[in-house]
């Protein structure tokens, strides 16, 4: 996947250059979305198609939100596959989420 991880400067600019703010912004969504993946890999395990479906699809926001496009695609994805009712494709969407989750929050803690 050559997608952005965190495109830092789409997060500034929506943030109006206020650097306060994206530190701010940042730091909620390092408090937000740890607990929010652990629900949905949860709800995965239990097969809960609307909880993955609605924690997927509130992972892809709040990712587009920061700037983390790649996150936030994988994210849109498992969305849509709970949409097309493809549990399936859910588990083979896990690896590459976890891979792009892990790889922004390095990223985000460094920004």
């Amino acid at each position: 996947m050559s997608t952005l991880v965190f495109n830092r400067q789409a997060l500034v600019e929506r943030a109006m250059n206020d650097e306060a703010l994206v530190g701010k912004l940042i730091s909620l969504f390092l408090q937000d979305i740890p607990k929010q993946v652990v629900a949905l890999k949860e709800n995965i395990d239990k097969g809960d198609m609307d909880k993955i479906k609605w924690y997927a699809h509130y992972i892809k926001g709040s990712s587009a939100n920061i700037g983390a496009i790649a996150l936030s695609t994988v994210a849109a994805d498992m969305e849509q596959a709970c949409k097309d009712q493809q549990a399936a494709e859910i588990s083979v969407l896990m690896p590459q989420f976890e891979e792009q989750y892990e790889l922004l929050m390095a990223q985000l803690k460094e920004a």
